[in-house]
């Protein structure tokens, strides 16, 4: 276990709370199941409304149909289960130059392409929207090549702050740009939730225990079709 945000910044023992220790116990022996095998339990910050289909987010990975995304609401009360959070909706902003600037170092990482063969960006646009409302891919072009970016590769292309090293917080976004002269010369993402969205959205399921869900229910209603059941003592 690592104090990182791969195991979600654990911090071992100083970090336990009661709420916390009285919840691993009460749930010892309880696993997620779809069928007779583990569910692949992914989860994320905030979904921003609705979870995402694994298939549109990670192409490469082992799909489930319990990872297709579900609208994150109570179908009888409208509005979002994580609207109250600080990253539910979001927007930057970069002018031309900027934008060229981060993409020249962005675009060879991602796509093993030389820095030289990126030229200057003429042109950014979305290629299309998923069902969930998340970008499928973004078509960069520019005076030298043409280049698409799928998925949740997009979050390491266009990042939120490439001095600091921050991605787009989500591939759920609108683009609102300006051209002059046939080239961009200014570009607003304007977008919701944080993360990748597939599964879980946490967020999400602490507004649904405030309300009064239970695990069972939160679990099911993020993973349809799955069950909570009792795997050892």
């Amino acid at each position: 276990m690592y104090a990182g945000v791969q195991d979600q910044v654990y911090r071992g023992l100083k970090g336990r709370t009661k709420h916390a220790s009285s919840a691993v116990r009460d749930t010892r022996g309880m696993v997620l199941n779809h069928g007779k095998e583990i569910a692949s339990a992914y989860y994320c910050a905030c979904c921003g409304g609705h979870t995402s289909d694994i298939r549109h987010v990670w192409p490469k990975r082992e799909p489930a149909d319990y990872l297709y995304g579900v609208p994150d609401q109570d179908p009888t009360n409208p509005g979002a289960f994580c609207r109250d959070y600080k990253n539910f909706r979001w927007r930057y902003s970069f002018s031309g130059k900027e934008l060229g600037s981060m993409l020249r170092k962005t675009l060879p990482s991602k796509l093993g392409v030389e820095r030289s063969r990126v030229g200057e960006v003429i042109d950014i646009s979305i290629e299309d929207w998923t069902p969930s409302g998340r970008v499928s891919a973004v078509i960069v072009r520019t005076t030298k090549d043409e280049y698409r970016i799928a998925g949740d590769e997009i979050r390491w292309v266009l990042m939120a702050d490439p001095a600091k090293g921050r991605i787009l917080p989500s591939i759920m976004f609108r683009f609102d740009k300006i051209m002059e002269g046939g080239r961009l010369v200014f570009l607003s993402i304007a977008g919701g939730g944080n993360g990748h969205g597939v599964g879980m959205c946490q967020n999400g399921a602490i507004a649904m225990a405030k309300k009064g869900y239970t695990y069972r229910m939160i679990l099911e209603h993020y993973y349809p079709g799955c069950e909570v059941v009792k795997a050892y003592q």
